[in-house]
């Protein structure tokens, strides 16, 4: 039997559910009594309704609750999970290739994107970095933040070198 709460209250009715930012930034949903923290919010169907059937997981990616409609929620709640969406389903499109250096945990990748400079953690190459066409990868860092390497010909000649080199050595 599953645990799974299926968040669909009747209109009007408080919101038994609150997800709030804790005092560290992650993301914290208290429900029936309890408290779990570091969760993750993702869409529960096709984005077909985009305020709605959203996620709620658990650190380790297990299912703790299904909400129905983003306007069930109190306004900080909703708000949260607005920021938590937009920030997991952007997808920056990486610029430039600062470095691709080596240390104990993986390979570490500092790069300039779309939205900002970035450093992606990769642990296991094989379980982040999806080639979705020969010249298209989504990568997907440590923290479930994905970025797009989109066209290495478009990239500058340093750029493209270290990208080139890296992929066929390892992607």
């Amino acid at each position: 039997m599953s645990n799974l709460v299926y968040y669909r209250p009747e209109q009007g009715s408080q919101a038994p559910i609150r997800l709030y930012r804790s005092p560290e930034g992650m993301l914290v949903l208290e429900m029936e009594g309890g408290r779990y923290d570091k969760i993750r919010i993702a869409y529960g169907l096709p984005r077909a309704i985009p305020e709605g059937y959203i996620a709620v997981l658990s650190h380790t990616g297990e299912r703790i609750a299904l909400i129905h409609h983003l306007q069930l929620l109190d306004e900080e709640s909703r708000q949260e999970v607005q920021r938590e969406l937009e920030r997991v389903h952007l997808l920056p499109r990486i610029e430039r290739i600062e470095s691709i250096v080596s240390d104990q945990d993986g390979w570490m990748w500092h790069v300039r994107t779309t939205c900002g400079d970035e450093t992606i953690v990769l642990h296991a190459a094989d379980e982040q970095l999806h080639q979705l066409s020969p010249s298209r990868w989504i990568i997907v860092n440590f923290n479930d933040h994905r970025c797009e390497l989109q066209d290495l010909s478009a990239l500058d000649v340093a750029s493209r070198r270290q990208a080139e080199g890296w992929l066929r050595q390892y992607g």
